[in-house]
């Protein structure tokens, strides 16, 4: 491998598509496994074709339309390679991967970006992985039969379909449970940790979702919740500031005044004296 960052085994396949392949089905131009660290890097747009990229291990950086993602292990991505796009290792990592074109591919980029975006979590998904190492070895002993193979990938399409429904389903559920349980804890020495353990999430996965749920992380979202809970006191009963402090989960009276201060604008007493 000539590719900087790309160490062995890595292997690379190509494949040419029949002309009925290219008017009637999916059909692939190359695939590969990659073992890779920094300084791997793809920079690259105006490739007609599309690309599945899954994460086996490690960790990887991409940008595309002016979003950055950090892609985890288990994790897939999947390009319009006609847009700009930079993916690179952030640390040592192996990944899979096929580039592929089609009838219907586009619609189908289209409509998956559409309802979930360019990543997936597969960490509940095996099979799409598995569709993805079998046209990998089928390439590798030069035994791809165009018409499984385009059902291969029409599977792993339909997969994504699913997994993008139930993925917003099942996450949007987990992080309503969150709400509550901050709402339930805030005056308790709750952390991220203890969030992402309550619904069963990795820290990583937890907090990425959870942004995009809320639009604010899950730190930013209880002190929210704290801050609002203090203001209440403030304003409706006559607790000394201290107590107001502890009853809404601040570790010390200097860390809730400074807090309080940074959100609202006031010290703890200035709001008080507004009332």
């Amino acid at each position: 491998m000539s590719e900087k960052g790309v160490y062995e085994p890595s292997i690379i396949y190509f494949h040419t598509a029949s002309p009925f392949a290219k008017k009637a089905l999916f059909f692939t131009y190359s695939g590969g496994h990659y073992f890779c660290s920094k300084p791997y890097s793809i920079n690259r747009s105006n490739l007609h074709q599309y690309l599945f990229i899954y994460v086996k291990s490690g960790r990887m950086e991409l940008q595309y339309k002016n979003k950055t993602f950090t892609i985890g292990a288990h994790m897939l991505f999947f390009l319009d390679c006609r847009e700009h796009h930079i993916y690179r290792a952030l640390e040592e990592t192996e990944f899979s991967y096929i580039h592929f074109n089609g009838v219907a591919s586009k619609e189908y980029f289209e409509l998956l970006y559409k309802s979930k975006g360019i990543v997936f979590s597969l960490f509940d998904n095996l099979s799409i992985s598995e569709y993805i190492d079998k046209i990998l070895d089928d390439m590798k002993l030069n035994q791809l039969e165009e018409q499984e193979t385009s059902i291969l990938i029409h599977k792993i399409l339909y997969e994504l379909y699913i997994v993008s429904h139930q993925s917003y389903n099942l996450l949007d559920n987990a992080i309503k449970k969150v709400i509550i349980y901050i709402k339930n804890n805030y005056m308790k020495n709750i952390n991220v940790e203890n969030m992402a353990q309550y619904v069963h999430l990795s820290r990583y996965h937890f907090s990425r979702i959870f942004k995009k749920h809320t639009n604010l992380s899950p730190h930013q979202y209880l002190i929210k919740i704290r801050i609002n809970e203090a203001k209440s006191l403030l304003y409706l009963t006559d607790d000394s500031i201290t107590e107001i402090a502890m009853k809404c989960g601040f570790s010390s009276l200097p860390h809730f005044v400074s807090t309080f201060k940074k959100h609202s604008g006031f010290s703890p007493k200035e709001f008080r004296n507004l009332r």
